[in-house]
This record gives C-alpha cells, structure tokens and sequence, in this order.
C-alpha cells in the first residue's frame, strides 16, 4: 500500500511551535488564537488586517519548519510501516512566502525521522496530483486539479472535529487499526474484472 502522509500537525509538531511562536511575541500575538482554540482550518478566519499581519510574520519567520518538535508516536508509525512493507511517502504543502520553509521540511525529515526520509519528501501546492492508496492529513477537505487516487484519512485535530464523513486517525498509537479498516474497504471497493 502506498501511505501518504501530511506534515504539518500530523508527524511535526507544527501546532506546538506556531503557539510557541506567538507566545514568544507577546502582545499583541497573545490575543490570537491558539491551536486548541481554533475551530476553522484556515488561521486567517475571523482576523483583522493587523492581526493577519502577525500570523504573516509568524509564519514566514526563517526556520520555523526546521525547529518543529515530533508529534508523539509518528516517527516509530511511520518506520513500523515501512518495516511492514508499506511505501510511505510524505506529501506536504509549502507555506511558499517562507524563504526556507522547503528546505526545512526536507531536512527535518531526515534529522527527526532518520537517514533516507528526505527522499521520501513530496512538496505540492496540490495533494490531488500525487497518486497514492492513503493520505492522512489533518486538513478536512482537500481539493485540486484532479479526482484523488487516494483515501483520506482525518487526523485528528480541533478544527475537523465536525467532520464525520471520513476515517479519524486520532493518535498514531492506533494506526494499524485504522490502516487495517482502510486496506478492507479499498479491497472492497476493487471491482473483478468482467470477462467476456
């Protein structure tokens, strides 16, 4: 199975480190919301120009992706899965404004995850375009170009706790329950081939 697996809030800590981030500001970052407060993906919902501005400094401050801590049990699922055989990849989008977003992610990856993670790095704008059977992904809905190959899987985050349509993956500690669910439906939703 090709696993798919975004970065941000799902195996970096980004949460941990934008409200890490804020706090180091002071006023007036210390008004805006924190990551267990926020109940919309998109951290400029409900803002004013100024305090859009802050959220625009945070995020474009150099290094920010490079220092972001693991999230708990991500580096030992993600290698337990490709100890199982799985091919995981990890599909993230950039935040493009940050001058060394890219190159951070890349090199988080092999510093927090261990040696060859680099190359399995897949940076897109559109998640849709990347062929794959699984994406977890804490965003609640994902668009693009193309009709997705894969399945999303919903990690768990405050600002998707509404949606009830997809696979939750609340920790990675249950990954091979959820996996296991998710590889029983795509084989189910494999049709025979009609013979003639």
């Amino acid at each position: 199975m090709l696993i798919l697996s975004d970065m941000d809030s799902v195996v970096a800590d980004w949460d941990t480190g934008y409200d890490n981030l804020l706090d180091s500001l002071g006023s007036p970052a210390s008004r805006l919301p924190r990551h267990h407060e926020r109940q919309v993906f998109n951290l400029h919902h409900g803002l004013g120009p100024r305090q859009s501005g802050i959220v625009r400094r945070v995020m474009d401050t150099p290094g920010f992706y490079a220092n972001l801590p693991l999230v708990e049990g991500a580096a030992e699922a993600l290698n337990a899965m490709l100890d199982d055989g799985h091919d995981v990849m990890l599909c993230s989008s950039p935040w493009t404004t940050n001058p060394t977003c890219a190159s951070d992610k890349y090199d988080w990856a092999e510093r927090m995850l261990g040696v060859g993670w680099a190359d399995r790095v897949i940076l897109t704008k559109d998640k849709t375009l990347v062929r794959g059977d699984i994406l977890i992904d804490d965003k609640p809905s994902i668009a693009g170009r193309m009709e997705p190959t894969w399945r999303h899987i919903l990690f768990d985050a405050p600002y998707n706790r509404t949606v009830t349509h997809l696979p939750r993956l609340s920790q990675w500690a249950n990954w091979r329950e959820v996996l296991w669910e998710e590889s029983l439906a795509l084989a189910g939703s494999l049709q025979p081939a009609r013979t003639l």
